[in-house]
């Protein structure tokens, strides 16, 4: 997201067994919304809505799933 000059973080939230291969983990959205200091999408796959917003020092992220999902994890990984 944009250049951060000092690294990047990735934060992925899944359900079901977690998986940690860059290439498995990634799923579809519907849903997107963005505006000024939010933005927000559901992940098909994982049955998670995400919610992101910002103010000037900080943001906020929220996700929720549906009932159907089982268990949740989110995965956080490093720019190096």
């Amino acid at each position: 997201m944009g250049c951060p000059e000092l690294g990047s973080l990735l934060l992925m939230p899944t359900t079901g067994e977690l998986s940690v291969d860059y290439k498995e983990y990634g799923s579809r959205y519907e849903d997107e919304q963005a505006s000024p200091g939010y933005y927000t999408n559901f992940l098909t796959r994982y049955n998670v809505k995400t919610e992101v917003t910002a103010a000037h020092r900080c943001g906020a992220l929220h996700f929720s799933k549906r009932p159907e999902s089982y268990s949740a994890e989110l995965g956080r990984g490093t720019d190096q």
